[in-house]
């Protein structure tokens, strides 16, 4: 196995290479469905759990992957960084989990085990909004003044984000996501008195 992972990192890591390696030697039903597909997330999440595999140590690997496509994890300030190596944690529990659910027949076992996988999931999602909310915050402070348009085009897109954290009563979204409208509102009246 070390051999095979060792030279397909040699060969510059091909694609359907690395799927027919996890397809051997990976346990996850969930990762090797999202290896049917080519993305760039798949591919670095192929990456990490071969490097994985192989024996290296996985925080290396989780520094290098993107949180999202315009930051790093090295972005972050440490308690972030923390949060999105819990964040990495959790996603390897949501996939046992998912196993767990293909496996079981018994109905109250099932539901326990969706329930459990829904708690996890809200945890990571807000893991992701502490990492954005921090991003956009960061971006905000340092870039110069937007337009008018893309300021009402930003609102736009926060209140249906509003109305989809009220339709799912996630509090905690709802509160960022007004205090991010509120700020916005405020960005808006200045660059319109421009």
């Amino acid at each position: 196995m070390r051999s095979e992972i060792q030279s397909w990192i040699d060969d510059g890591k091909p694609f359907e290479i690395g799927q027919s390696l996890y397809d051997k030697y990976g346990d996850s039903v969930v990762l090797k469905n999202l290896f049917r597909t080519d993305s760039p997330f798949s591919r670095k999440k192929m990456e990490a759990e071969l490097l994985r595999l192989l024996g290296q140590h996985r925080e290396a690997v989780v520094r290098q992957l993107p949180v999202h496509s315009s930051y790093t994890v090295a972005d972050l300030p440490p308690e972030l960084q923390a949060e999105f190596k819990n964040k990495a944690k959790l996603f390897g529990q949501v996939a046992q989990l998912h196993n767990d659910l293909y496996h079981t027949r018994i109905a109250a076992k099932r539901k326990l085990i969706r329930e459990k996988m829904m708690k996890l999931l809200d945890e990571m999602n807000a893991i992701w909004n502490r990492c954005d909310r921090y991003m956009a915050e960061k971006t905000a402070a340092s870039a110069a003044p937007a337009s008018p348009t893309l300021l009402i085009i930003e609102r736009n897109n926060l209140r249906v984000k509003i109305s989809r954290a009220k339709k799912k009563g996630d509090a905690e979204l709802l509160t960022q996501l007004t205090e991010s409208l509120t700020e916005l509102n405020k960005q808006l009246d200045a660059a319109k008195a421009r």
